[in-house]
């Protein structure tokens, strides 16, 4: 999935029965992660195992391209379903989305499904001046925290937050979660590759970065 350089993408849909049933609906999104760092896609180095079983059970796009190639444009092409140039000053970084553009959270809420996110949801930017007073990704449910392994990267307790959202969400009525990890967006730290037991001889440096011993034992970093 070319599409990775900027997000790496899960969709899920739980508990499908029949086609008349509306689905639960989770989506993932892996900030700044490569595509090819996953075990999915032949990564000797980083252990994707949750991920690897939902490719393998599911479908994987092998022919997707990002016709943003950073991170705000990206979700609101996500969100909205629009290629960015159609989309305006969602279009750039650090903008806004403006509220005429419906999204595919804002048409199911009117469809009755309950909508939240945890972690990252629509940014970087400011959507006052697009006319949206809430974060298009849900309602946003953050009060969980956990103490995070390295620096510089987000101490959210996602599953803490994801079960708080499921507290919410009414008997029997569908709902969409939007689960935005940044861990891979995060700052340098010498070692923590191999801090998280990785062996830097079996890294696959890509051809970006020089292939020496400091960016062995970073790259891919944190990503397990």
């Amino acid at each position: 999935m070319k599409l990775w350089n900027i997000a790496c993408i899960w969709l899920i849909c739980c508990h499908i029965v029949r086609a008349d049933e509306r689905p639960n609906i989770l989506i993932c999104i892996s900030d700044d992660q490569s595509w090819a760092h996953t075990g999915a896609n032949g990564d000797p180095v980083v252990r994707t195992p949750a991920f690897d079983r939902v490719a393998r059970e599911g479908l994987r796009f092998v022919h997707s391209f990002c016709d943003a190639p950073t991170c705000g444009p990206s979700r609101s092409a996500i969100l909205t379903g629009q290629p960015i140039w159609r989309l305006e000053e969602a279009g750039n970084i650090h903008s806004t989305l403006p509220a005429k553009f419906a999204t595919y959270t804002g048409e199911l809420q009117k469809a009755g499904y309950k909508t939240g996110y945890t972690g990252k949801g629509w940014s970087p930017g400011k959507l006052s001046p697009g006319g949206r007073s809430e974060n298009p990704a849900g309602t946003p449910y953050a009060k969980r925290n956990l103490q995070p392994p390295f620096k510089a990267i987000r101490n959210t307790d996602y599953a803490g937050n994801f079960d708080d959202f499921l507290d919410a969400v009414e008997k029997e009525a569908p709902f969409c979660f939007w689960l935005g990890t940044s861990e891979p967006h995060r700052a340098y730290e010498n070692g923590s590759g191999k801090r998280t037991g990785k062996d830097p001889a079996k890294v696959i440096v890509p051809s970006i970065f020089p292939d020496n011993t400091i960016v062995r034992s970073d790259n891919p970093g944190l990503l397990r």
